[in-house]
C-alpha cells in the first residue's frame, strides 16, 4: 500500500458519513420498493398476505357452518384466535380448534 494511503479506508478516514437529505432518502426508498417489486419479493409478500386472508375467511365460514350443524354442543367461537388459527393453518387449523374444544370438554 502506498504511504499516502496508509490507514485510510475509502478516502474518508476519520470523517463521519454525510447525512442524506429528505429527498435523497425518499428517492432511495422509492428505488428500493421498485426494486422489490421487480425482483418479486414484494409480489411474494402480497401473495402470502392474500393467501392468509383467503384461508382465514374460508376458515371462519367453515367454523360458522360447523357451529350451525352442531347447534351449540361443540361450538367454537368466532374470534381473533380462531381467525389466526384458520389463517395460518387453513382447514387443519379449524379441525385443530374443534379437536381442542372436544379435548377440553372431556
Amino acid at each position: 500500500m502506498p504511504p499516502h494511503r496508509k490507514g485510510r479506508v475509502g478516502g474518508r478516514a476519520g470523517r463521519r458519513p454525510r447525512q442524506k437529505s429528505f429527498f435523497q432518502r425518499a428517492a432511495h426508498s422509492h428505488v428500493r420498493i421498485r426494486g422489490l417489486r421487480e425482483t418479486g419479493t414484494l409480489k411474494n409478500w402480497m401473495e402470502t398476505v392474500l393467501n392468509f386472508m383467503l384461508r382465514a375467511v374460508f376458515g371462519m365460514i367453515a367454523v360458522f357452518l360447523i357451529n350451525s350443524l352442531l347447534q351449540g354442543k361443540l361450538s367454537v367461537g368466532i374470534n381473533p384466535v380462531s381467525f389466526l388459527a384458520s389463517g395460518c393453518l387453513g382447514l387443519p387449523g379449524v379441525a385443530l380448534l374443534y379437536g381442542l374444544k372436544f379435548y377440553f370438554l372431556l
